[in-house]
Formats: structure tokens, sequence, C-alpha cells
């Protein structure tokens, strides 16, 4: 639209000076003026669309998305999550625990953390929010999910994947170990 604006407006710059020896082509110069206000339109309506274009957060942080590849040239929708901010000092971790593993346990149980890149050294963590309804994953899993903060988490990178250990209360063994096969009889029985 400003390329366009530019051409337009040395267009008419032309013309005029050509309309000095050849007076005919002062009819030109009405048309030419008439572009030039509806190239006006175009370019400020196109700087418009420009400034709502910018996608800005209230806060720094690092943005967090698959591939940049996955939006280049397509059209996005108003409302539509295409990427995620997070705060690199702010480390939570989300822990997913199936359906048919869940215990009792409560926000003051103790969680330890190990990572997939370092399997022999765990963090622990504080529960900060238990989900109490069950929810399929992306992956298909139904599973309840629990939110968590390392107490002490340097070197850590956001996306990291590990296992977590919950340790809830304290059960008879016989029980635990019996429990899996119990819920599978139970599911194929309908007791």
């Amino acid at each position: 639209a400003e390329q366009s604006l530019k051409t337009a407006e040395k267009n008419l710059s032309r013309i005029r000076r050509e309309s000095l020896s050849a007076p005919e082509k002062k009819v030109e110069i009405t048309q030419l003026a008439a572009e030039i206000s509806a190239r006006k339109i175009e370019y400020e309506h196109a700087q418009k669309m420009m400034q709502k274009s910018i996608v800005s957060a209230p806060k720094n942080g690092i943005a967090i998305f698959s591939d940049a590849n996955d939006y280049e040239g397509q059209p996005v929708r108003t409302g539509e999550k295409i990427m995620v901010l997070a705060d690199p000092d702010d480390i939570e971790l989300l822990v997913k625990i199936p359906v048919d593993s869940m215990i009792p346990i409560n926000e003051q149980s103790s969680v330890d953390f190990f990572l997939n890149v370092s399997p022999l050294s765990g963090y622990a963590a504080d529960i900060i929010s238990m989900g109490y309804q069950a929810g399929v994953d992306a992956d298909g899993l139904l599973s309840y999910k629990i939110r968590a903060r390392i107490n002490e988490g340097q070197n850590l990178r956001i996306g990291w994947k590990g296992t977590a250990k919950i340790k809830g209360e304290w059960t008879v063994l016989i029980y635990s170990v019996l429990r899996r096969p119990l819920i599978t009889l139970r599911h194929m029985s309908g007791l």
C-alpha cells in the first residue's frame, strides 16, 4: 500500500511537470489526485491493520510453541491459542496421574521429581493445586492433574519431562499390591 501510494505521488509530480509544456495533460492531474487520495486511505487502513497484528504481553517471559513453521502463511482466528508465555523463574510441575493409579493424597503429600535428562538426581516439590475431576489428555489418557512448585530448581528448562513420585498415606501392603487386579476384576464383573 505504501509503495503504490509513492508510485501515484511520483506519477502526479511527473504529470504536473509535463502539463507545463503540454496543456492536455492537466486532465490527468485530477484523476491522479483522486487516485492518490484512494491510495492514502488504503495505506492508512493497512497501517491500522498492522498495528492490530502486533502481539504484546503484559510481562516478560519465554514464548513457547511447538513449531514456528506451523503458522507461517496460515490465517489465525481471534481467540486461537498459538503460544504460551512462561516465566523461566517461576518453575512449576504438571503431574498427570492416570485414573487407575490414583491413590488417596492431599496437598500436604510430598512430591519428588526425577528428570529424564538426569534420572539419578531428584527435586523436592510442594503441591499447589489438585484437580478433582479427571480429564482426557492430548494422548488420550484419562488422568488427574496436579500442579506442584519445585523448591530448589536451578538449571531447569521449560518443557523437560520426567517422573514424579507422590507419597500418600500408609496402607496395607497386600491392598497396594492387589489394588489394580481388584479394580480390573470389578470392571469385568460389574460389581
